[in-house]
């Protein structure tokens, strides 16, 4: 039973400390799971994910229930534009190349063979390790930091053409399907600056501005199962303004392949890329012209999109690169869109324990707000925190459209919605959270969602409530 103390005023439920929670999360460590949700609505949990060994997210992420993919993918190049390719550290059954827990998945990763301008010899393989993260807000992060690329300080020796080049880029790249892209905005390309116009032309090149010159983004358009559409900007960042930034239209397949990319391609050219040869100028792009507009996709396009943005290695071992692919849904879905009927129920009826503010929570801090479990039995003390962890996946924060109030969904994907199957199971389950915010959101969103005769719709989706 959960565990309590004692009081003169009786029982009282007691909640983990923040270090007890983080120990609780740990304790939920695995090898064979990817699933990673930000705690308010978008989750990375692709069911069937065909590209886990690839870097990045390029399986589909789901804002609620419209899935938006491909995500994006890395690439490390060394110093002549050349990939690096990066391959899963370890052998079957190394459980520490793949570290799974709420809220994080870290990988590690071996760099393939990276040399310097004028050396020759082989190299030898780095390592390198990921950590991914969803964040609050839409923001898939992927974090990289790197061991062996570089010469120690103050060695004063040569280089042994083992470390990466001057010049040396990790590159975040993503395809689109071209139908559904509009509204490129590409660092230094005319038009495409704060103002806030795509860019236009076959080419730019330009130093961006400080915020809008560290991101490529456009507008994607995407739909649920019942052919509802819905716009989202997405965005590539990094940590710094992009070295290089490529917007290629290409027609075939799309994969999470550097090789297969028009990228590499345009790398094995007799114009090296920019940021070739230890050079790292002014951010360049090239803009699809039907794509560069601010108006609506042109769905008859075929083929693909291909967006790449590269950013400069740390100047030396240690130093993280984040990379983040931000999914913001444009206002429409932002905003609660509707309006409880006629003397029904607001947010206002019900006296909610406002004690914790609006914001997202953190892992361990969802975790700290749940009283722990102890049975007896290890494997029922264990599942109660994976519970905890399957509620935090899917809760929605709310201020989602026609979902106003925070709540949990039924499942990832298409059931990434509000449900009244399953809506009472999660009321009777987030009473055991403090607070309580949750349990009385998921009662609260249908009933400010009623039809005009009163009952309640099945299902409710962020942009409309019939299918």
């Amino acid at each position: 039973m959960p565990e309590a103390a004692t009081s003169e005023s009786g029982p009282q439920r007691r909640r983990p400390s923040g270090d007890s929670a983080r120990s609780r999360l740990a304790a939920l460590a695995r090898d064979d799971k990817w699933y990673l949700g930000g705690l308010d609505g978008i989750v990375w949990a692709p069911p069937f994910p065909a590209w886990l060994e690839r870097p990045g997210f390029w399986d589909p992420v789901h804002f609620l229930n419209v899935a938006v993919g491909p995500g994006f993918s890395v690439a490390l190049l060394d110093g002549s534009g050349a990939e690096a390719a990066l391959e899963r550290a370890g052998g079957p059954g190394d459980a520490t190349a793949w570290e799974w827990r709420p809220g994080r998945l870290r990988v590690r990763w071996e760099a393939g063979a990276m040399t310097r301008p004028g050396k020759s010899g082989a190299a030898a393989r780095r390592r390198a390790v990921e950590t991914r993260r969803v964040l609050p807000g839409g923001i898939l992060q992927s974090a990289w930091s790197f061991s062996g690329l570089f010469p120690r300080r103050g060695t004063g020796g040569p280089a042994t053409g083992a470390e990466i080049a001057p010049g040396g880029l990790l590159v975040a790249f993503t395809a689109q399907p071209a139908g559904d892209v509009s509204d490129i905005r590409v660092p230094g390309a005319p038009g495409s600056g704060a103002s806030g116009s795509g860019a236009s032309g076959s080419g730019a090149s330009g130093s961006g501005a400080s915020g809008s010159g560290r991101r490529v983004s456009w507008i994607r358009s995407v739909s649920d199962r019942a052919g509802q559409a819905l716009a989202v900007r997405m965005a590539l960042t990094g940590p710094v303004r992009p070295a290089w930034c490529r917007v290629i239209p290409s027609e075939g397949s799309a994969s999470p392949v550097w090789r297969d990319s028009p990228f590499a391609e345009e790398a094995g050219a007799a114009s090296p890329m920019p940021g070739a040869a230890g050079r790292v100028p002014e951010a360049a792009a090239r803009v699809p012209e039907a794509a560069s507009g601010a108006g609506a996709a042109d769905p008859g396009a075929a083929g693909w999109i291909w967006i790449a943005a590269a950013f400069p290695l740390p100047v030396e071992d240690g130093d993280p690169v984040v990379l983040r692919m931000h999914i913001e849904p444009l206002p429409a879905v932002t905003a609660s869109t509707s309006r409880p009927i006629e003397g029904g129920p607001g947010a206002s009826a019900v006296p909610l324990n406002h004690a914790e503010p609006p914001t997202p929570p953190t892992w361990p801090s969802f975790f700290a707000s749940f009283p722990s479990f102890s049975s007896g039995d290890a494997h029922l003390d264990r599942y109660f925190d994976h519970r905890i962890h399957g509620l935090g996946l899917n809760r929605i924060e709310g201020s989602r459209g026609n979902i106003r109030h925070p709540c949990i969904a039924e499942g990832p994907a298409y059931f990434h919605v509000p449900i009244t199957y399953s809506a009472q199971c999660h009321m009777m389950e987030m009473r055991w959270r403090a607070g309580g915010r949750e349990a009385w959101g998921s009662l609260l969103n249908f009933l400010d969602n009623r039809k005009a005769d009163g009952s309640l719709h099945g299902r409710l989706y962020p942009h409309h409530l019939e299918r």
